[in-house]
């Protein structure tokens, strides 16, 4: 008896990969929603105040405007287009690698794994992509991702490898990207912050050009 060959994009875009993109590009939103939410409550004093104790003015978000639906919209597809499908496939590609198993030395082997392949592999695309999707040219999204991604990776390090032993020790595969979309949470309020930051940047630098 024959049976029908799987069609390989069928198996790719499987419903599973649907819904966890889809949840990616939920709470990605939800995460940049919430980023703008504090940088707006922060500047009630009439500037808006960083992560790193500076104060600055004009910066999107801030209190005397509204949200910028833009970057909301922008921090979606990008859930849906590469937080989702990055992180559901990566995360069974490491299981086959290593077992089912969910011995703590697996838990930590998983993570460790992790940490130095699909997060590095995930920065790497995700600055590029997002400056992409605000219009800048490949010159623009080589400098996103060349002033940010060192940063970014050194507070992810100490941010998701507990984040981890617990999602790999504890959290049945099919529950995995959903487990790290709710960590996500802070943790996208945080990229969103890094990433937005770089944007401010950006054009307060090419306002003083143009003057």
């Amino acid at each position: 008896m024959s049976t029908a060959a799987v069609n390989p994009v069928q198996k790719f875009f499987s419903p599973a990969l649907i819904k966890a993109s889809c949840t990616s590009a939920v709470v990605m939103s939800v995460g940049d929603l919430a980023c703008q939410s504090i940088v707006k409550y922060r500047s009630r004093d009439g500037g808006s105040v960083n992560m790193s104790g500076r104060t600055s003015s004009n910066r999107t978000g801030s209190s005397d405007q509204g949200y910028d639906l833009a970057r909301i919209a922008r921090f979606g597809v990008t859930g849906l287009v590469l937080h989702g499908p990055t992180f559901f496939h990566g995360f069974r590609a490491v299981d086959r690698l290593f077992g089912a198993s969910t011995s703590l030395v697996t838990a930590a082997k998983k993570t460790a794994t992790a940490q130095f392949t699909l997060f590095p592999f995930y920065l790497t695309c995700f600055f590029p992509f997002l400056a992409a999707l605000e219009g800048r040219t490949p010159a623009g999204c080589l400098e996103k991702l060349e002033s940010n991604i060192w940063p970014t990776f050194c507070m992810g390090s100490a941010f998701w490898p507990a984040t981890n032993i617990i999602n790999f020790a504890l959290v049945p595969p099919s529950g995995r990207v959903l487990y790290v979309n709710a960590a996500g949470l802070l943790w996208n309020s945080y990229l969103s912050w890094q990433a937005s930051e770089d944007s401010h940047l950006q054009e307060t630098g090419d306002a003083e050009a143009g003057q």
